[in-house]
């Protein structure tokens, strides 16, 4: 398995869970990233480290304009193929795979990230770096309890929970608690990608 890490200087690595090592890419395609996200196709889209929303042409990253007026710090892919992105002020704004049809979702709390878990539940870390889920019965998220501050979560193909600390350690959740991974990397962000030819799920 791989996971896709971007570091403090916005750089992208890869670390290669069998071998225990990491590869560091740099900046690929010249830009620095905030974040790293696929959709279904394999498309790859990133936010930049300037906030725009960018998708990957094969030796480059096409920006869209700002989405909404916005630049982000965060995107996930929804089941249908929707981006949920969070902006610099902590709103999730959605828009399609093409950059059209932007709206600001009215939800409470000021968000770093959100993603979806294989049910399709949204989830979200809050400023403070805690992790909610959606309750669409009283229109809040509901808190779980979970002892660190977080800047983003993940979830691999088995559906395990992983999580990038406010130190940047990286972790995974296992047996209601944070199990830290020898990773040799200062983090934000981590994903799970899969390269051309690789079966989803």
């Amino acid at each position: 398995m791989s996971i896709y890490l971007i570091g403090e200087g916005t750089n992208l690595g890869i670390y290669q869970a069998s071998f225990r090592t990491i590869f560091d890419g740099g900046r690929i395609g010249g830009a620095g990233l905030r974040a790293i996200q696929q959709n279904a196709g394999k498309d790859l889209y990133a936010v930049l480290a300037d906030g725009r929303l960018a998708k990957w042409g094969g030796t480059a990253w096409a920006p869209f304009s700002l989405i909404c007026g916005r630049r982000l710090r965060s995107l996930a892919f929804d089941s249908s193929g929707l981006l949920w992105c969070v902006s610099e002020a902590g709103k999730i704004v959605t828009v399609d795979a093409d950059g059209e049809n932007c709206k600001e979702l009215d939800r409470p709390w000021t968000l770093k990230m959100v993603t979806f878990d294989g049910a399709g539940t949204l989830w979200a870390i809050g400023e403070a770096g805690n992790l909610a889920s959606w309750n669409a019965t009283t229109s809040n998220w509901s808190v779980k309890k979970q002892p660190w501050e977080l800047k983003m979560i993940a979830y691999d193909d088995q559906q395990t929970l992983w999580g990038v600390g406010a130190a940047g350690n990286v972790a995974k959740w296992v047996n209601d608690t944070w199990v830290v991974q020898n990773i040799p990397w200062n983090s934000e962000w981590l994903a799970f990608l899969k390269a051309d030819g690789e079966p989803n799920g």
